[in-house]
Order: structure tokens, then sequence, then C-alpha cells
């Protein structure tokens, strides 16, 4: 049995060396990073505590108003409000003759008197006769009716000189609808 060599160890040998344990220098740095990654999962989470503690707080009112409100209350408002929305526009397209009265009379000439006057908003026409104190009253007149935006057309009459040594004249004025709001 001697003659088949076997060795069973090597014949060279590598040598061990056992590593120094790691120092506490080595470990301030991660320790550091470790505290203040837990520092930051800790405060995000109480942070997010807090603002769930909040939002459910807010829901807890909001469910509180909505049981408060008088819907019955809610509905007659909207109803009310639609009503008004109505009656506004009618209001707005509603013809008020005072106004159109009002107008025509600032533009009136003190020294011209209107003798008979006649309108029909269906049309949209107004047509007048006057006595004024002279021609160039008269030519004054006129231009004040020129000088309304809303009257689109403005035909004179008639135009005589009466006994009394005032000046009889007619017109008819066409007119927008606005003239009357």
């Amino acid at each position: 049995m001697a003659e088949n060599n076997i060795q069973l160890l090597p014949a060279t040998r590598k040598e061990v060396r056992i590593k120094k344990p790691i120092s506490i220098k080595g470990l301030v740095f991660p320790a550091l990073i470790l505290m203040a990654v837990l520092t930051a999962y800790f405060g995000l989470t109480f942070y997010k505590n807090s603002i769930l503690n909040k939002i459910s707080s807010i829901d807890q009112e909001i469910i509180s108003i909505e049981n408060d409100r008088d819907k019955e209350l809610e509905k007659e408002l909207l109803a009310i409000d639609k009503q008004l929305a109505t009656v506004n526009s009618v209001i707005a397209n509603h013809i008020t003759w005072t106004k159109g009265f009002d107008r025509f009379q600032s533009l009136i000439n003190p020294q011209v008197q209107v003798k008979s006057f006649s309108a029909n908003t269906t049309i949209g026409k107004i047509t007048f006769s006057a006595v004024a104190t002279n021609y160039t009253t008269v030519a004054k007149q006129i231009a004040a009716f020129f000088s309304e935006e809303t009257f689109k057309k403005v035909d004179v009459g008639k135009i005589g000189l009466l006994q009394t040594d005032q000046v009889e004249f007619s017109a008819e004025i066409t007119f927008d609808n606005p003239f009357l709001k």
C-alpha cells in the first residue's frame, strides 16, 4: 500500500490572514444615514396620519353640513331664481312709452310747441305736427332729431308760415325699439 502515493494535503500551503474587525469609525457614517432614513420615514408617516385625520374631520364637517341642508328650500329658491330670470328678460324687453316720451321731449326745442303726436311701436313710427317761433328754430329742431341715434329716418312734411308769424311743420320719424327702452 505504500506504493500508491496519495497525498491528502497540498504540498504548498497558502497563508491565511484574518481581517481586522470593523472599527467604530467605519460604522458612524452608515449609522447616520440609517438614522436619517428612519427619521424621514417616521416623520412622513406622522405627517400622513395627521393629514388623514384632518381629511376625516373635514369629511365629517361636510356630512354634517349636508345633513343640515334644507333641500325643499333649495328647490324653492331655484324655482324663484328661474322665475326671476324670466321676469327680468320680460322687463328688459318691455316697451316703456314713458321713456320714449321723455327722450322725445328732451329733443324738443323750448321754442317748439307740439300740436299733435301719434306713435306706433309695431312699425316703429312717430308722426307729429308742431309750431315753432321761426324757421331757424324748425331747422334746429330737425337737426336735434337727426342727432338721436335710434332714429333711423326723419321725414319732414309740410312747413308753412301761419298768420300768427309762427312756423307750422310736421314730421314722421322712424325709430328702432331701443328708443323706447
